[in-house]
Parts: C-alpha cells; sequence; structure tokens
C-alpha cells in the first residue's frame, strides 16, 4: 500500500502484518478479494459502514493509461496518465462480494432481508451507485 500523509510519502512493504490503518477518520482494513477476473488476492477497502452484521467497503485502485500520441498526426496524449478506480465491496459472514450497478449482489448476498431492503430502496429513491445511498442502505440493514 501506497499513501501519502502532511505531504510525506508511505510505503508499507508488509501488509499482512498490518490488519487496519487509520488515518483521521478514514479506516482502512485488509482483507481478501473475490475477484473472478483475478487469482485471488488481499488488498486494503476503506470501512465506509461498520456493522455487525453486514460491513461496506470502498476498494480504491489506480490504473496507468498509455500515451495515444500520434506524431504523424499532431494528435492524442504526450504523457501517461494514472486513472483512479474505485468498487464497493460487501462483506457478510467473512465472505467479500462486488456491488453491481443494480444491485443483484447485494439482495443476493442479503437474501434474509431482501423484500425489505427493496422496499426502503424504492421508497427513498436510493441508488446503487451512490455512497450515500449505499451507506443507507447497509446502515437499515445492520438495524434489524
Amino acid at each position: 500500500m501506497l499513501f501519502q500523509a502532511d505531504g510525506d510519502i508511505y510505503v508499507l512493504s508488509s501488509p499482512d502484518s498490518v490488519l487496519f490503518i487509520t488515518m483521521g477518520n478514514r479506516r482502512f482494513v485488509y482483507l481478501p478479494v473475490n475477484d473472478r477476473k483475478k487469482k485471488s488476492e488481499k488488498d486494503y477497502f476503506e470501512e465506509l459502514s461498520d456493522g455487525d452484521v453486514c460491513r461496506l467497503l470502498l476498494r480504491h485502485t489506480a490504473s496507468i493509461l498509455k500515451s495515444n500520441y500520434n506524431v504523424a498526426l499532431n494528435a492524442g496524449e504526450k504523457d501517461d496518465r494514472m486513472e483512479h478506480q474505485s468498487a464497493y465491496y460487501l462483506i457478510k459472514d467473512n465472505l467479500v462480494v462486488p456491488v453491481d450497478r443494480k444491485g443483484e449482489n447485494l439482495y443476493r448476498l442479503l437474501s434474509d432481508k431482501s423484500a425489505e431492503l427493496s422496499d426502503f430502496v424504492k421508497e427513498r429513491h436510493l441508488s446503487f451507485t451512490s455512497q450515500d445511498d449505499l451507506i443507507q442502505i447497509i446502515d437499515y440493514y445492520n438495524s434489524f
């Protein structure tokens, strides 16, 4: 994990020995990633909602976009760029699952209260792509 605080850059070279990191009011936990595209790996997730039954997590990643500059046409990006991506995940029963844009994984993982959650989402016109809305949904689920 690489992070910057107060102008200094820090690298955590042995993340298995650090279960969580707290920076200000933000908490990052080290957990396995269940991703079909990649082999099993671990990463840090930001905790957005910490409940007794289910937690909402945010995974921050970065990728490098290569330059697409065409000299002959003098067009395109001359420099490589770094692009930040983030994805929401749920953890319940020690299973870390990505939240899809339609909420199908969320309803499947939280199937014991899916009818109540569906009503709650419809009543309040909540979205599965909004961080604030997802926090409301998970906090509501944890209130049972």
